[in-house]
């Protein structure tokens, strides 16, 4: 893949990439880091079915998936606003997008997947330690990986989620009870939904469901 630059001898910002249907934006240039993703930088990607944008990056332009209509896959390193605002609006978000996985950041956003009917499979970072408002609301999502180190949920961050059937938490019982999910009515999807809880090792039998990453990284139940 080619990029087109602007570097300072500190930093570079990407102005455009090239089309194909994995996009992979190099967190390093020349040794420097990749910082700023300008509103065009995919302008010229209109067959990307994946994006993936490294942790390097800082800052990312509304609009700035806006032309990808083919999009499945997005990797973004923290969703401190809201895919309407990277996408355009509402409307713009591509019915093609199903997945998105956020590598970092201490909160999720409010209204961060809100209205995002296409959204079926959301994967939260370790460290993540809140989930704003209406951070999930209205959307399709019909599964989560939640960190173990979540404090809190807001209130309306998974109103009207219908189609949530699963929560992949990546702590223990015990970890789960001391979330603080403000205002329980406001977030049934999450609380209704079948929970999973991670153990890395066979885990004990107290009527708890649980899972575990396979060795691609996949969610595997255990049996």
């Amino acid at each position: 893949a080619t990029y087109r630059l602007w570097g300072n001898f500190r930093e570079y910002y990407v102005q455009s990439a090239e089309n194909a249907a994995r996009v992979e934006i190099p967190a390093k240039v020349n040794g420097l880091p990749v910082t700023k993703l300008y509103e065009g930088t995919f302008r010229d990607c209109p067959d990307a079915e994946e994006i993936v944008v490294p942790g390097s990056v800082t800052q990312m332009d509304a609009y700035l998936f806006r032309p990808c209509r083919k999009l499945e896959k997005l990797t973004v390193p923290f969703m401190n606003g809201s895919l309407k605002e990277l996408f355009g609006y509402t409307g713009d978000i591509p019915e093609t997008l199903a997945e998105v996985t956020v590598t970092g950041g201490a909160a999720l956003g409010r209204s961060a997947f809100e209205d995002a009917a296409s959204l079926r499979r959301v994967v939260l970072p370790d460290g993540m330690t809140e989930i704003a408002e209406y951070a999930f609301g209205n959307s399709g999502v019909e599964c989560v990986v939640l960190p173990k180190e979540l404090e809190y949920v807001g209130f309306f961050a998974f109103e009207g989620c219908e189609n949530l059937q699963a929560v992949y938490y990546k702590g223990s019982p015990a970890d789960w009870e001391n979330i603080r999910i403000h205002s329980p009515s406001t977030n049934g999807p999450l609380l209704n939904a079948a929970r999973y809880y991670y153990s890395e090792k066979t885990p004990p039998d107290d009527g708890n469901a649980y899972w575990h990453c396979g060795e691609s990284g996949e969610i595997v139940i255990w049996q």
